[in-house]
């Protein structure tokens, strides 16, 4: 198969170790190769009518693993292992270049695996020659002929003018053998079909899909191993047959041994979307119940399943009590240790209340989007909840609550850059007390509006009100703390000050508000 590139682009490989999922954080690894040359030293033409082409693969025992496709137009992720002289008949990366009716073959061998400090192997050109060659790209173990200069000559690539410099040193060998038996069907391996499979499903061409998916299940003794079923629920799903890829699917909680293919979570994730596209919303929902109840992360299954609810069943009361039962579990000393309030049961609090909302609570539906504020939900430089705030406005003008969280809403916005928002913040708190909501939380907020806008003596008039009004609150002798320390009306000591202290001892009693 060709793969057409234009001749202007720079043509490169990056040939990269198989597992990138186990890879630690040293960096990608791998080989690029920047030019690919003809005999007169000029770009090679790829073009369709110039009937070029180059193919790559990962190797392993002589047998193609796998045909690796060209991403980007002209870039190749290898899946490859490092290797040494000594092993020269194990893992690799072949590069196959097809010049009219010639073959150049370069086989890469030692290629800086994912944990090669995050550098990368870099070849400059590879001048078409007629031919086999093994090049040996690092030091390996028991392999002692790449010196520092050796290494200079490898990365120049093969050149008419590094080729015979690297033979002396053996960093390349020249092979005797010319044939390409090795893309014999014999020689190539289930997972070769596979990766051509993947291939045809990228390009939307679904029926060549299925013929390598099958090709390669023939070429594992009509085994349907995980990967073939993946493939089948992939080109199953992508032609909108729903049922066999369920059916595949399912198959994959079992695999070829009895055991999952991978996390059974991942697995029952996905069927639960595909029921619900198959219209099989009971079903769908059962693969939700099973998710809560194993999930690694039930707090987040929860939150899908009450929005599969919501959105495909419309039951906005099941929705709600899913969401209440995480919010009543929440254990009173939840924001001891975090006494400025931020809690990953923000996102649980503002589902809860739209849940809340569209069953007709109103009252537990606004008090549920303060505290997803107040927990960390909305403090972003975005408008989403300052939007949100101003439609319930539209609907409930009076709800001095409303006017809260919407100032709540702005404040954050405002400080990530809307400052425009900070003024608006302060005149919807101003309404929230004349509508007479004269909560805490009012007064706590303009304080922290006031010496934002520059106003401390005014923010510290608000803190102290907040303080009357609730003393058990740790942040508001924080705010106390950091208004008092701005106005540099008393000497700043650190943790030794009165209001700090008074923070830190009421964080440790605070009792988490539901």
């Amino acid at each position: 198969m060709a793969f057409w590139m234009k001749s202007t682009f720079v043509f490169g490989w990056i040939l990269m170790c198989a597992s990138l999922a186990f890879a630690q954080p040293g960096g990608p690894g791998g080989l690029v190769i920047s030019h690919l040359l003809n005999e007169q030293l000029n770009p090679l033409d790829f073009s369709e009518k110039a009937g070029n082409q180059v193919r790559a693969f990962s190797m392993a025992n002589g047998k193609v693993v796998e045909e690796i496709f060209p991403t980007d137009g002209y870039r190749f992720y290898l899946s490859v292992e490092p290797d040494s002289l000594q092993n020269s008949a194990g893992n690799f990366s072949r590069v196959l270049l097809q010049v009219g009716k010639r073959n150049m073959v370069v086989d890469f061998f030692g290629i800086r695996g994912p944990n090669g400090g995050g550098a990368m192997d870099g070849v400059d050109s590879l001048v078409f020659s007629p031919g086999w060659f093994r090049l040996f790209l690092n030091q390996g173990d028991g392999w002692d002929i790449m010196g520092s200069e050796v290494q200079k000559l490898t990365r120049r690539g093969l050149t008419p003018h590094t080729l015979p410099l690297l033979k002396q040193t053996q960093a390349v060998i020249v092979d005797s053998e010319k044939s390409l038996n090795f893309l014999k069907e014999e020689n190539l391996t289930a997972s070769y079909y596979f990766s051509r499979a993947e291939r045809f499903l990228g390009l939307e061409n679904y029926e060549q899909a299925r013929d390598e998916i099958e090709q390669g299940i023939q070429k594992n003794g009509g085994i349907r191993d995980c990967r073939a079923l993946f493939l089948l629920t992939n080109v199953s799903e992508l032609t909108g047959d729903f049922s066999n890829a369920l059916q595949f699917l399912t198959q994959t909680l079992g695999g070829s041994e009895g055991e999952a293919c991978t996390e059974a979570e991942q697995i029952y994730f996905r069927r639960a979307r595909l029921y619900a596209k198959h219209n099989q919303p009971e079903n769908a929902l059962l693969d939700y119940d099973w998710l809560v109840l194993h999930s690694k992360n039930p707090l987040g299954m929860n939150m899908v399943r009450a929005k599969f609810k919501m959105e495909t069943l419309g039951d906005y009361e099941g929705a709600a009590r899913d969401l209440q039962s995480d919010i009543d579990a929440i254990p009173e000393t939840h924001l001891q240790d975090r006494p400025l309030g931020i809690s990953e049961y923000a996102r649980t609090w503002f589902e809860l209340s739209l849940a809340l909302y569209q069953s007709g609570r109103l009252e537990p539906s606004f008090h549920a989007a303060i505290r997803a504020l107040e927990t960390g939900v909305g403090n972003t430089s975005g408008d989403f909840f300052v939007n949100h705030f101003d439609s319930l406005i539209l609907r409930h003008p009076r709800e001095g609550i409303l006017h809260y969280g919407r100032a709540q809403a702005s404040f954050w916005s405002g400080l990530y850059g809307r400052s425009d928002l900070l003024e608006k913040s302060l005149e919807d708190l101003n309404e929230a007390e004349i509508l007479g909501w004269k909560d805490y939380r009012v007064y706590k907020l303009k304080a922290m509006l006031l010496d934002k806008l520059g106003r401390p003596r005014e923010a510290l008039a608000a803190i102290e009100i907040a303080l009357k009004l609730e003393a058990g609150d740790p942040q508001n002798w924080y705010y106390r703390y950091i208004i008092r320390r701005s106005l540099g009306g008393e000497t700043y000591a650190g943790n030794t000050n009165p209001d700090y202290q008074k923070f830190l001892e009421t964080a440790k009693s605070w009792k988490y508000p539901k």
